[in-house]
């Protein structure tokens, strides 16, 4: 994050006036030594360089200060830049959860539970209990695929852009944990299967994480 341009300019007139203040202290030093070296006498201009340098010291601890307060400021953004230890936590419980979400009884099971399971609504069931019991991640999603909760685009709402963010989230979490029962993969290798895809073609999905193997289906 960038030092706001009141602070930043703030620092420059403080570095400006001690720059002026020690300009200032080191005149007075050069005649107070030459007047010191003529046996003058110099209790005014001590007095002088004193009162300056007490300036001086003064502007350098502000300065200073400025300076730490800026590093502590800094090191703040970065630890707000990424993600805590118990958001990290957080987001694995809620992986878990989207596991079992995924889990939609479509494999094995027989031809025509699967065909019953697999109706219109699905996704959008899936959607309903994604944000009811994993809210961090269906605020990640919804904050990675709407860049604009106000479009009036009809085709391509807010509603739809989550659901396709699900999509792949369902297979992020195929890729996650491959052991786990995952309707995703099956169900697209299906659909690509009935759109003409090839044994070669699915098994280079399920390499991917996007589809099972061509025997497993």
């Amino acid at each position: 994050m960038d030092t706001p341009h009141g602070v930043s300019d703030h620092i420059s007139n403080l570095i400006e006036d001690l720059n002026d203040c020690t300009a200032v202290a080191n005149e007075i030093w050069v005649k107070l030594v030459s007047t010191h070296n003529e046996c003058g006498d110099i209790t005014k201009l001590l007095a002088d360089y004193v009162k300056q340098n007490s300036k001086r010291e003064t502007l350098t601890t502000a300065v200073v200060k400025m300076y730490e307060a800026e590093i502590t400021n800094l090191k703040g953004d970065v630890c707000v830049n990424q993600l805590s230890v118990n958001q990290k936590a957080k987001i694995k419980t809620e992986m878990r959860i989207l596991e079992d979400i995924c889990d939609q009884n479509i494999r094995g099971c027989s031809v025509l539970e699967s065909a019953e399971s697999i109706n219109p609504t699905l996704f959008k069931e899936m959607l309903e209990v994604l944000s009811e019991k994993c809210p961090l991640v269906y605020e990640m999603l919804e904050s990675l695929v709407v860049s604009n909760p106000r479009s009036r685009n009809i085709l391509k709402t807010s509603t739809h852009k989550i659901l396709c963010g699900l999509q792949t989230l369902g297979f992020m979490s195929n890729i996650r944990n491959s052991k786990t029962i995952n309707c995703f993969p099956l169900m697209f290798g299906l659909l690509c299967i009935s759109y003409g895809a090839g044994e070669r073609f699915i098994n280079m999905l399920q390499s991917m994480g996007l589809s099972l193997h061509w025997n497993t289906m």
